[in-house]
């Protein structure tokens, strides 16, 4: 059957009218047909026709693209689409080219209906998923059943992405301590690559801090101490872990001019941790010389701290995914040396203890903003 392409064109101006149009000269497929259930049809949808079309799989592909933007999950809140094999492998190459053609990135993904006995045994192909905002797709639902395999194949690869992350991080743990202890013994001989040695295995032991932390949030397993706390001892016990580490930047805080006690409830240890990494990744991303400013204050039911850097600030359209774990900027150099943890465990950590981490871009760089919930004096 020959579709008249130019025809259906001209009757409908939009893309979304266009692939309408195309459905139902290519898919619909009338007669008798015996369906899934076992019920019988007097015609058939047979979406293939469409989604491996020379002209409507870019419709596909735009027309869907729209759809995600319009309910909130365009490009720049997602990082691949996908789904069961087969019918959901041409819809999320169509997603993948549409967004190229705007200048986009946008990754898919295969799942299959069972693992690989051979090769690398992996059941979701294509890039690496785990982790990542993910939507995914079919080309005909009934039941809804491909989606929902699909969607169960992704969540258990993250359920194995944190049991590796969990039992790595714990075994790292000994022959880290092992390491330092040597190079603590070098160092008393007078070798002085010994504090190289120890730099690095503290570089490696706060990373598999992070690792456990977010195997721990992961699994809704963090230990949680909410009390009444003075904003004075949070800022102060933050300050004195990270102190040593400022490396030529200077920090200045900003405290309320009415010199009034600012307090509020949340737990004061994972508020330190939270407040350490927002002040860890503004050194990362600012010059020696330059300023990273700390601000507290109180709006409404909120305590509020803020850190403020001189950096070159998060590209555009990537304001929500550094909050996303392992993700780092496309304008970070690949030696930085970041695990892409601080951020998403930061914002985690607050919002487990009922606050948030937020980012806004300024003219002078990046600043944080942690919030906690506020008490008030009456209350110590």
């Amino acid at each position: 059957m020959r579709v008249n392409l130019d025809a259906t064109t001209a009757m409908s101006p939009t893309p979304r009218e266009q692939l309408r149009d195309l459905i139902t000269e290519l898919a619909v497929v009338p007669g008798k047909v015996t369906l899934a259930s076992g019920k019988e049809a007097d015609y058939y949808v047979d979406l293939r026709r469409v989604t491996l079309h020379h002209r409507a799989a870019p419709l596909v592909g735009h027309v869907l693209l729209d759809l995600l933007e319009e309910v909130g999950l365009g490009v720049g809140e997602i990082d691949a689409v996908g789904g069961l094999t087969m019918g959901a492998d041409p819809v999320a190459l169509a997603l993948l080219h549409a967004a190229a053609s705007r200048g986009q990135d946008l990754d898919a993904f295969v799942v299959r209906k069972e693992g690989k006995s051979h090769g690398l045994q992996r059941r979701i192909e294509g890039p690496d998923v785990v982790g990542k905002r993910v939507v995914a797709v079919e080309d005909t639902s009934t039941t809804g059943g491909s989606v929902l395999t699909a969607v169960e194949a992704l969540r258990e690869a993250d359920r194995l992405k944190d049991a590796l992350l969990a039992s790595v991080s714990h075994d790292l743990r000994t022959p880290l301590t092992t390491i330092k202890a040597l190079a603590h013994e070098l160092g008393a001989l007078g070798d002085e690559r010994s504090q190289v040695i120890e730099e690095q295995a503290d570089r490696l032991n706060r990373l598999v801090a992070r690792l456990l932390d977010l195997s721990r949030l992961n699994a809704g397993a963090m230990p949680l101490h909410v009390e009444l706390n003075a904003v004075d001892d949070l800022l102060s016990a933050a300050l004195q872990d990270i102190e040593p580490r400022l490396a030529g930047r200077t920090l200045v805080a900003d405290l309320p001019s009415d010199g009034a006690l600012l307090v509020g409830r949340f737990d004061l240890s994972l508020a330190i941790r939270v407040l350490v990494n927002l002040i860890e990744n503004a050194i990362k991303y600012s010059s020696p010389g330059t300023t990273i400013r700390l601000a507290v204050w109180r709006e409404e039911s909120n305590l509020l701290v803020s850190v403020s850097d001189q950096g070159p600030g998060v590209p555009a359209g990537e304001e929500e995914r550094i909050f996303t774990p392992f993700y780092r900027p496309s304008s970070e150099r690949p030696d930085a040396g970041s695990a892409g943890l601080g951020l998403a465990i930061a914002r985690r950590m607050a919002e487990w203890q009922g606050g948030a981490v937020t980012y806004t871009r300024t003219s002078q760089g990046s600043t944080f903003t942690l919030s906690l919930p506020a008490a008030d004096l009456k209350e110590l």
